[in-house]
């Protein structure tokens, strides 16, 4: 009988699989402490953030491709949560996040509050002076913009780059039938509720956008970040040709599907 006692006793000091894995993977752990920063700010920012991380693959997808010692700019990063955890990766990454939302940019300066490497700012992406960077990334941004305005972004985003450098860029796939349609209904939704301030929601198909990027310069890959409340969206992995030494090039890059529901 003690046996038995010590037995289960040892089981219930062994951390549960989700520490474990949390232990051995490094962006868990960073999820968890970004998750972390935003306790303080209003509800609905809070369990936006919270969800948002849990639910949304995206966030798990492009860490991956976001090697040590880069430099990243997010454009209309909202609550800043892309470079919060960015930061919480550490090794030598920075980031920039630039916000037009007065009250997001604010969320985004708390959770980053004391976050070596991470800068957020207030500006509009469109008149933003962007420095050179190693990879800027467009999230749920393009398609508050029509076709014109949005390859005009694409054009200065390259110019911004250097050889080697990255543009990723989130977006629901118009050409998509079904989940595509969900994902339109929802940035509809939360554009007139005032939660997004972009001027419109135009979703293009992917095809299109790789187009554009291929027409700029880059090799495109895609990985699909469509998760159960997320469906229709994908991830476009341009890059630039690569030089020698270029600390990007120490990313590999794969084309993969996401589990649904969990970044």
């Amino acid at each position: 009988m003690p046996g038995f006692f010590r037995t289960r006793l040892r089981r219930l000091r062994q951390p549960a699989p989700a520490e474990r894995r949390g232990a051995r993977d490094p962006i868990e752990r960073a999820l968890k402490a970004a998750t972390a920063r935003y306790v303080g700010l209003h509800p609905r920012f809070l369990w936006y953030a919270r969800l948002k991380y849990r639910t949304d693959p995206c966030y798990r997808s492009i860490a991956s491709h976001i090697g040590e010692g880069t430099f990243t700019v997010d454009l209309g990063t909202g609550l800043g949560m892309l470079p919060v955890l960015l930061g919480e990766l550490g090794e030598r990454r920075r980031a920039l996040g630039v916000e037009w939302d007065r009250e997001k940019a604010r969320c985004g300066l708390h959770a980053s509050r004391g976050l070596p490497g991470v800068e957020l700012v207030e500006g509009d992406l469109n008149a933003f002076a962007l420095p050179t960077c190693d990879v800027i990334t467009l999230v749920d941004v393009l398609h508050y913009y029509d076709a014109h305005r949005q390859e005009e972004i694409l054009r200065r985003c390259r110019a911004a780059l250097g050889p080697g450098g990255r543009l990723l860029i989130r977006e629901g796939d118009g050409a998509r039938p079904g989940g595509s349609r969900f994902t339109r209904i929802v940035e509809k939704w939360a554009t007139r509720m005032g939660w997004n301030r972009g001027p419109g929601v135009r979703f293009r198909p992917i095809s299109e956008l790789r187009a554009a990027l291929v027409e700029l310069g880059f090799r495109v890959d895609e990985d699909e970040v469509a998760g159960r409340i997320h469906p229709g969206n994908v991830l476009l992995v341009a890059r630039l040709e690569t030089a020698a030494g270029h600390p990007c090039a120490r990313v590999p890059v794969v084309r993969r599907s996401s589990p649904s529901g969990n970044p």
